[in-house]
């Protein structure tokens, strides 16, 4: 028997997908999509659609109204695991966080560094770290390797941080070496986990090998954790077997065991 956050030995997790409701909640980056996301994805889509046992639901709009929605669906189905939500980072994001983890189903809060205003510098989310270290809640990050120095200090805070689309490592093998270096130096810090999520096939077979290793020998599968991005990303039969076959043993790890570690609030059923 499980119950909500956690699982039972042998199950897998979908740690990114997303449902939407454009009818509801403002989503600015579906005006740059592909035109088959500009529809609604329902909680019942997404289960059709996730072939591992329980999913993650990530949050798609900048808004508390989203999360709070998000959390509702979550309640409705014993395939959901959790929650990552969105508080205003810029605003009152305490206030914000104590508004939505109301709900045994919020397992974080996600922030993208890469539209932080100019004047955004780490120390501004140090409260917040605090608090979600304190709730034993993670931070979730859309970041580039360029934000290698706030990652860092977020990671000092205690709690986990989650990296999404594996810090998005560029398509081409020559163009690695950024990526590389910010891999390498932030697996000195142990709270951090990449998320292995997306489509890779616009990298070059030698490209997904390099990053792959990199992945594997600096973070290790304890520190992976998979997630299709569905349905912003619609894997092949092709993509998932090609992520098992470069995986190897570790890609079973990264949707079982590793999801459990990166979100402290999932825990095993007794």
């Amino acid at each position: 028997m499980s119950t909500r956050g956690s699982i039972t030995h042998g199950s897998s997790f979908d740690s990114h997908v997303h449902i939407w409701d454009p009818t509801q909640f403002a989503y600015p980056w579906l005006a740059q999509a592909a035109p088959r996301l500009h529809r609604t994805f329902t909680l019942e889509d997404a289960e059709k659609a996730t072939p591992e046992h329980r999913f993650v639901l990530v949050q798609a709009a900048h808004s508390i109204a989203e999360s709070k929605w998000l959390l509702g669906q979550a309640s409705t189905s014993t395939r959901v695991a959790g929650v990552v939500g969105w508080v205003d980072i810029h605003g009152d994001a305490l206030l914000d966080l104590a508004e939505i983890d109301i709900a045994p189903a919020l397992l974080g809060i996600r922030v993208d560094l890469r539209s932080r205003h100019a004047t955004f510098t780490e120390h501004n989310l140090t409260p917040l770290i605090t608090e979600l270290h304190q709730r034993q809640l993670t931070i979730e990050l859309l970041a580039s390797p360029t934000e290698y120095s706030m990652v860092a200090h977020l990671a000092d805070g205690g709690t986990f941080v989650v990296i999404d689309h594996a810090w998005h490592p560029p398509p081409s093998l020559e163009e690695l070496g950024e990526w590389r270096a910010a891999v390498r130096n932030i697996s000195a810090h142990p709270q951090v986990v990449l998320k292995w999520s997306g489509s890779w096939l616009r990298h070059s077979s030698r490209a997904r090998e390099a990053i792959a290793g990199e992945l594997l020998e600096h973070i290790g599968p304890s520190r992976l954790i998979y997630g299709s991005d569905w349905p912003v990303t619609r894997l092949s039969n092709k993509e998932r077997t090609w992520a098992t076959e470069v995986l190897g043993d570790a890609a079973l790890e990264t949707k079982t065991c590793s999801p459990l570690r990166a979100y402290p609030r999932l825990t095993p059923v007794p």
